[in-house]
Parts: C-alpha cells; structure tokens; sequence
C-alpha cells in the first residue's frame, strides 16, 4: 500500500514537471473522485435512515394507540363522510 502510494505521488511529481497543466487536471479529478465516494456513502447512509424512519413509523404512539392506528380512525372517519356527501363514490 505504501509502495503504491509513493509511485503515484512520484508520477505526479513527474507529470507536474512535464505537463504541469496535465498534473493540475490529476489532481481535480481525484478530488472528484474522493468526493464521489463521499457522496456514495451519504446515498447509503440516507437509504438505512430512510427504512428505520419506515419501520419505526408504525411502531411511534401517542399515549395508548400506535399513531397510525389514529390516522386510520380518521381517515376511515373521512371517507364515510365524504361518501355520505355525494364526494366519492
């Protein structure tokens, strides 16, 4: 790994004297890369968020009954009236 890493840094070292324009473009294109990477693990990390917040929704109550069991009541509640009104059919 550091062989590696010692022969990169030497041939930019190289590029840079021969091509100093070429060596910049290196340079922005690893940062793009490392941000790429960076932007990844977000995506993924906002994916588990996004089905912890899915699981535990149905599991969060307010004093007695799970929170979507009301939300349920309503609606429920909503639709009848609506369809008493002529709304829905």
């Amino acid at each position: 790994m550091f062989l590696k890493l010692v022969k990169l840094i030497g041939c930019v070292v190289i590029l840079f004297l021969l091509n100093p324009h070429r060596a910049l473009l290196f340079l922005v294109k690893m940062v793009a890369l490392g941000l790429s990477w960076v932007a990844w693990r977000m995506e993924d990390l906002a994916t588990w968020l996004d089905k912890q917040f899915e699981r535990y929704r149905f599991k969060f109550w307010l004093i007695g009954k799970p929170f979507t069991v009301r939300l349920a009541k309503y609606e429920r509640e909503l639709v009848v009236e609506l369809k008493k009104k002529g709304y829905l059919e």
